[in-house]
């Protein structure tokens, strides 16, 4: 399903809105929109904790779970990490890999294709990234 770009207005396909999709459930506090309160996650009320394994693995349980209601067209079965260092500096990347079907949110799941969604997350804000994780 082909969307708009929510920066520059312009048309994007498929995966690209998946992307965006994700990018935005994950960065919208659950409750927070008006018409929607049960779209997004619960991920920013871990801002501040101590980065432990504990955390770590709750932040990615709250972000597979919200992507997994939320975006019917990616199906979360990896979870990726960045370099620990640079995310105790507050500089964090992160991502999933997963199966990508285009048209499950129209209830058709035989297309599949693996891909990786990764994300880099600087003073607070969350970008899909360039380049990625190296596995």
């Amino acid at each position: 399903m082909p969307g708009i770009d929510a920066r520059t207005g312009r048309i994007i396909d498929d995966w690209s809105h998946t992307q965006q999709s994700i990018s935005k459930i994950l960065s919208t506090p659950l409750g927070s929109r008006v018409m929607r309160g049960w779209v997004g996650s619960r991920n920013s009320r871990l801002l501040g904790e101590l980065l432990s394994p504990a955390t770590i693995d709750l932040y990615f349980y709250l972000a597979v779970l919200a992507i997994t209601l939320h975006e019917p067209r990616f199906e979360p079965v990896d979870c990726l990490l960045g370099d620990l260092d640079e995310a105790a500096d507050g500089a964090a990347e992160f991502g999933f890999g997963g199966i990508f079907r285009p048209k499950a949110h129209l209830g058709d799941m035989r297309i599949a294709e693996p891909k990786d969604i990764l994300f880099s997350r600087k003073n607070g804000l969350l970008t899909v990234a360039a380049g990625g994780i190296t596995r």
